[in-house]
């Protein structure tokens, strides 16, 4: 089955709802709830409006999503982020929940803490800042997904966790 991530239609102004409608306007069974969304304070009744009047229709859920009224670098790495890594995590899954998703994905651990970059076609890339020490950046990623594995145990979802080889050595992910 292919799908369409609703980050793409994020980047061009369209909110949640009327980024899923126009995805399965376009013929697509499957959206990806993506994060490039702007903070929406009802995130969670769209989404079980949506699911309602779709229920045909397949849904995952990416990183970050619902989007946050306070941004942050999602970096499972990074002991700093540990907290809200784990909130971020348990609201994911709660939407994984009621989209009936099959997969929620998240993003492996960088070795270097991120701050905000230049943005691309509406995408924000990030870059690397101060380097995370190794053996706390591996404990950080084995508790963050010791959590992710549990939750997604409990609610009967995969986790998907993506890789990125673009940072190269220096940004690698963990």
């Amino acid at each position: 089955m292919i799908g369409m991530s609703s980050s793409w239609l994020a980047t061009k102004g369209y909110n949640i709802r009327s980024s899923v409608e126009k995805i399965f306007d376009l013929d697509f069974d499957l959206v990806e709830l993506g994060a490039a969304h702007k903070y929406e304070p009802k995130a969670m009744q769209i989404v079980k409006l949506l699911k309602k009047q779709h229920p045909d229709k397949k849904f995952t859920v990416h990183t970050l999503f619902p989007p946050l009224e306070e941004f942050f670098m999602f970096n499972i790495a990074d002991t700093k982020a540990f907290d809200k890594n784990i909130r971020a995590l348990k609201t994911l899954f709660q939407v994984g929940k009621i989209v009936d998703a099959e997969v929620i994905g998240i993003h492996g651990g960088y070795k270097r803490e991120l701050e905000w970059g230049e943005s691309h076609f509406g995408f924000t890339k990030f870059k690397f800042g101060e380097k995370i020490d190794d053996s706390e950046a591996r404990r950080n990623v084995e508790r963050v997904l010791e959590v992710a594995l549990s939750l997604a145990e409990k609610n009967g979802i995969k986790l998907c966790v993506e890789t990125d080889a673009a940072g190269g050595e220096d940004g690698c992910m963990v």
